[in-house]
């Protein structure tokens, strides 16, 4: 019954660079790397830096293309390996399946807030108004005035920003959320919002993989964490 709620698994995962202008030296970040994670569950990804924990959640976004393993994704009741799957595939499981909140909103300007917000539902065919009343509802909660909801986000601060793409992310109920150090950027007040976010994604049933460097947010949201070793030897 346990294996049935996993929403991931990684099967011997690796992840190699060669590094062209270095005469193709090959440098090994991630060697051997298995796991897998359950809905309602809260993973950590633990480490020294440079452990590869970046690479691994670019890797399980399938930005980064694994060197060698499987990364299964049950996307809509199906399994879907998407360490080779192809792009048209990767873009489903990634509008439909996984959420990700990087480090960084990635904007086009003169787009709005409230638009920015919106568009991960209207991606999924909710109508405008619904989707941009779900977006205003985060927004607000999330400390960001309504004054600013209609100017581009490019203008704002790095914690405003960092919470127009947390309300992004948390726009649609992915069944898998990608968080990389959600609190960051914020203050007190709002990293409390954050992190009551998290733990009512994960209580209702989504499975969270995060970095979190802030160990207040982490002991808070987190069930177990996945701890890498020092960088593998090439």
């Amino acid at each position: 019954m346990s294996e049935q709620r996993d929403m991931l698994r990684a099967e011997g995962l690796a992840k190699t660079f060669t590094l062209h202008l270095k005469d193709g030296l090959r440098l090994a970040v991630l060697k051997d790397m298995s796991f897998a994670v359950k809905s309602d569950e809260a993973i950590a990804l633990t480490g020294p830096s440079g452990s590869g924990k970046s690479t691994l959640m670019r890797m399980l976004y399938a930005n980064y293309r694994c060197s060698t393993g499987a990364l299964n994704v049950r996307h809509k009741g199906e399994w879907v390996n998407i360490a080779g799957a192809s792009a048209q595939i990767v873009t489903a499981v990634r509008q439909e399946t996984i959420g990700y909140v990087s480090q960084f909103l990635r904007v086009i300007p003169r787009v709005s807030t409230l638009q920015v917000v919106a568009e991960p539902l209207i991606e999924r065919g909710a109508c405008e108004q619904v989707a941009e009343r779900r977006a205003g509802d985060l927004l607000e909660r999330l400390n960001i005035p309504e004054t600013l909801w209609g100017l581009s986000p490019v203008t704002f601060s790095g914690g405003e920003q960092q919470r127009v793409n947390i309300a992004r992310g948390f726009a649609a109920p992915y069944p898998i959320l990608l968080l990389d150090e959600p609190t960051a950027s914020l203050d007190a007040k709002n990293r409390q919002v954050v992190i009551d976010m998290i733990v009512e994604a994960r209580d209702a049933g989504t499975a969270v993989i995060g970095i979190f460097h802030d160990a207040q947010a982490r002991d808070a949201v987190c069930t177990r964490e996945i701890k890498l070793p020092e960088r593998a030897a090439a």
